[in-house]
């Protein structure tokens, strides 16, 4: 519950940036665009849920149809962006800079 207080991703319309063309979103979760990319399209796909120890089938499948819209959205705008990579930093000690569930996509 602490690291909910402050979570930029639990109050991300206003705390987050969209990608140029907007963000996608679905039930359970919402894209947003990384702040720090190391590609030229690099977003998060966050889940509406805080915790990222409370995962379910039905969120993974959304994390899934939510990444893969972004990637033909991306590949609408530059079709020469054909090699998707999802990461999925859990927690600190993988590297995630928020407690909050989120995956990096890039192309």
């Amino acid at each position: 519950k602490k690291s909910e207080d402050g979570c930029d991703f639990c109050n991300y319309e206003e705390r987050t940036a969209a990608d140029v063309w907007g963000r996608i979103e679905s039930k359970l979760c919402y894209t947003a665009s990384n702040v720090a990319k190391y590609q030229g399209y690099h977003t998060l796909v966050v889940a509406r849920q805080h915790s990222p120890l409370d995962i379910s089938l039905e969120l993974i499948q959304d994390l899934i149809d939510v990444a893969n819209k972004w990637f033909d959205k991306v590949y609408s705008v530059d079709s020469s962006m054909i090699y998707p990579h999802v990461m999925w930093d859990n927690l600190p000690r993988s590297s995630a800079s928020q407690y909050h569930l989120h995956w990096q996509a890039s192309v």
